[in-house]
Formats: structure tokens, C-alpha cells, sequence
């Protein structure tokens, strides 16, 4: 049987651009908190805290992952991805490189909530098995959180996610998303996307559009769960299937 599920105990932010302020990051961390605690009680899973640190903190904690503001993330198309380093999990978000920075972030802490490894899987219709990737589904869509910081208030923007009901197939109820957005189970919503494996196969599912976190289309090698799916879908296949 796969191992209980834990999302890390901390995310660590650092902000390693001219681009954006420790302020604006004071906010970024208040709006993160909020949306995870959120998130974590629709999952049943105990949200991780959010910590703004100097631009030259080490992170030590094994039950740490990271999140890097900088200029360009490094990728041609995405303005923001996930990888490891030095065996951490670790995100770079490009405020450079787009308005809807704070979105890329939202969408990365809610990856790091329920699916930090790519080690967590749903068994969709058919023969297929989705990735539990919570904003991949509804990545176009998003919301504000409001964050007061010494009397200054701003509203945050965030990305929408999918909610437990999502990956259930039978369930013809709802909500499947925080916002409203999608009409069922297994569904993508406009400018969402997922990578699904069939048959030992991968194909990507959603609309074709642009969106807020693209930089010039629809394709996305830079796809933390492609990525990770085609390096080691054999050993990862059925860990965290039901």
C-alpha cells in the first residue's frame, strides 16, 4: 500500500529580483498562507507555513520546499516551473516576464501542497491516471485574497484549484473547483490543462488558448508533471493510486 501523504511542513520564499519589493513578497506570503490553510482543510492536510527570507537563506529542512522570485524563470515558454535542487523541491517564478506573477506563485504552493514529489495519483475514466496537479485543471482562472499589513491593505491575486470532488468521477454534485468554474469531474476549464497517461501513453488534455501564464502559446514542455512523467512513469505509475 503507498505511504500516507504529507505536503511539506514549509515553503520558503526569497525574492532574488529588483523587480518586485520585500513588501510586495510580505504581501505575496500573507495571500499564500491564507489560500493554504484553505486548501489544506478541503483536503484534510495540515497546511504549510510560509516564510519570506533573506535573498541568501539556506534551506536545511528536509521538510522544507523552496520558491525563487526572480527576473525569467529560465524556460521558453512558462514564466514559472518546479524542479530540485540539491534534493529540494524548488520553484522559480519570472515576475519579469509577467502582470500575473503572484498567480504563478499561488499555482506552485497549491502543487507543493498536495502533490510535491509528482507521487500522487487519481485514477480517472477509463484506463487513464491524472497527476494530482489541484490548478492545472483551472490554471487561467483566478481570485483575490485581501492582505492588511500595518494598515496598508491590497488584494492579492491567486489561482484558482480543484477541489476533492474533481477526482471523483462518480460525483455528479460538486463543486469541483474553488471558483465555480468546471461543470464535472474531469474536466479542464479554458487556458487549463492536464498531462494524462493511458495505456502506458501520454497526451495532454485541455483548451489550446493563451493564457496568463504562457509566454507565447499553448505547449508546455516546461510542465513540472510532464516532466517528471516521462523520466520515471515506470516507477511512479501506481504509486498513490487508489
Amino acid at each position: 500500500m503507498p505511504t500516507q501523504y504529507s505536503p511539506p511542513k514549509h515553503i520558503v520564499i526569497r525574492r532574488r529580483t529588483d523587480a518586485i519589493t520585500d513588501g510586495d513578497l510580505a504581501f505575496v506570503e500573507k495571500a499564500l498562507a491564507i489560500q493554504l490553510r484553505e486548501a489544506a482543510a478541503h483536503y484534510g492536510l495540515a497546511p504549510p507555513g510560509v516564510t519570506f527570507c533573506g535573498e541568501s537563506a539556506v534551506v536545511a529542512s528536509t521538510e522544507a520546499a523552496g520558491m525563487d522570485f526572480v527576473d525569467e524563470d529560465g524556460t521558453a515558454l512558462g514564466v514559472a516551473h518546479h524542479g530540485y535542487v540539491a534534493g529540494f523541491p524548488w520553484s522559480l517564478i519570472g515576475v519579469r516576464e509577467t502582470d500575473y506573477w503572484t498567480m504563478a506563485a499561488s499555482h506552485e504552493a497549491l502543487e507543493y501542497l498536495c502533490n510535491l514529489r509528482l507521487d500522487q495519483w487519481v485514477r480517472g475514466p477509463g484506463n487513464t491516471l491524472w497527476p494530482k496537479e489541484i490548478a492545472d485543471p483551472v490554471e487561467s482562472d483566478a481570485y483575490n485574497i485581501e492582505v492588511e499589513i500595518f494598515g496598508e491593505k491590497r488584494q492579492v491575486q491567486v489561482s484558482n484549484y480543484v477541489l476533492p470532488a474533481y477526482w471523483d468521477a462518480s460525483n455528479k454534485t460538486g463543486p469541483w473547483d474553488r471558483q465555480g468554474v468546471l461543470r464535472g469531474p474531469f474536466t479542464i476549464a479554458p487556458g487549463g490543462y492536464a498531462v494524462v497517461e493511458e495505456d502506458w501513453k501520454i497526451r495532454e488534455v485541455g483548451a489550446s488558448i493563451r493564457h496568463p501564464l504562457l509566454k507565447h502559446g499553448p505547449s508546455r514542455p516546461w510542465s513540472r508533471a510532464e516532466q517528471i512523467i516521462r523520466g520515471w512513469k515506470m516507477g511512479l505509475r501506481h504509486a498513490g493510486t487508489p
